[in-house]
Formats: structure tokens, sequence, C-alpha cells
């Protein structure tokens, strides 16, 4: 017998984005968890603290699997697109077949393989990749883009020439979500 009682606190982490506002609704008032401390973090932050043991269960990108040599999958559930997603984003004032150095958010390691497969696989072009914290540069110089993914996307489309929707670029490459 387990006592559930005495076991120490579950510790969660989960993807701090609207669009997880669904699991995270679930994880408050399920009812199933009943001692847990719920940690809302980017996706980079959620894989880093499953891997060092800050947390027993998180909601990971696919993009940390590789991480983790041993894990074990509690759902069937996903954040997946069969469609734009509108917060997974390559923005420019460049057309992509003049990108010639892309700044890449660090929040997110899924969204950096993605545009780094898209950008070669895809689009034909190789440009430079500079790793970057996230941040909005809305004065991108000719020939520069920026992936950036999440909440802080909301309203940037319009500050810029070019978006490109990730998702929607990697149904049109692949045919698949």
């Amino acid at each position: 017998l387990i006592n559930f009682a005495l076991m120490t606190q579950t510790h969660i982490t989960a993807v701090s984005y609207y669009n997880t506002l669904p699991f995270i609704y679930g994880i408050k008032h399920s009812g199933f968890l009943k001692n847990y401390a719920l940690s809302l973090d980017v996706p980079s932050e959620c894989s880093k603290k499953l891997l060092s043991g800050e947390a027993e269960i998180g909601l990971i990108p696919v993009g940390s699997f590789i991480d983790f040599p041993h894990y074990q999958i509690i759902s069937e559930l996903c954040i997946g697109a069969e469609g734009e997603v509108k917060s997974v984003l390559l923005l420019s004032n460049s057309p992509v077949e003049m990108i010639s150095k892309i700044f890449l958010d660090s929040d997110s390691r899924t969204s950096v393989n993605l545009a780094r497969i898209l950008a070669s696989k895809f689009w034909k072009i190789l440009p430079t990749f500079i790793s970057n914290t996230g941040n909005v540069n809305t004065s991108l110089q000719h020939g520069e883009a920026i992936v950036l993914i999440g909440d802080k996307t909301f309203g940037l489309p319009q500050k810029y020439e070019y978006c490109y929707d990730l998702a929607a670029e990697w149904i049109k490459f692949t045919g698949k979500p």
C-alpha cells in the first residue's frame, strides 16, 4: 500500500503560453492531483527542470526528447498543428529566399530545429543562425529574420513585411501535421 498523504509534493512544469491553458486548467481543477507544485515556464525551461530533477512531470517540447534516454509519456494529449498556429513564426522584412541571417528564439528548441530544417530542406537557403534570448527586434535589416514563439508573437505579424507560420510551412513541406 502507498500512503499518498505521506508522499512528498509532486513538481510539475508546464509551458506558460495560452495554448496550454486546457492542460493547466485540468491540472488545477481535475481533482486528480492533490499535493503538487505547478511551475509555468517557457518550453526550454520545462525541459531543463525535468532534466535537473526540479520537476517530476513536465509538458515538454518534442525537440527535447533527445535529452531523455528514459521517459514515459503519461498522456496521449499534445500541442500540435494541422494548420497555422500563429504563434510559431519566422518574421522578416525580406522574402524567405533573400534571408541570410536568422535570429533564433531560445525559448524553444523544437521551433529552432523546425526553422533549421525548413531553411535547408524546404526553402533551400543557408542562413547564418544566431541564438537570441527571445527579444523582439522590430528593426531587422534587409536579409534578416527572427524566429519567435508563444504569446510574445501576438500582434507582431503586421509589423513585418513577411510572416511565415512555421506550422503551416511544415505542412506545405511534408503534408503532415
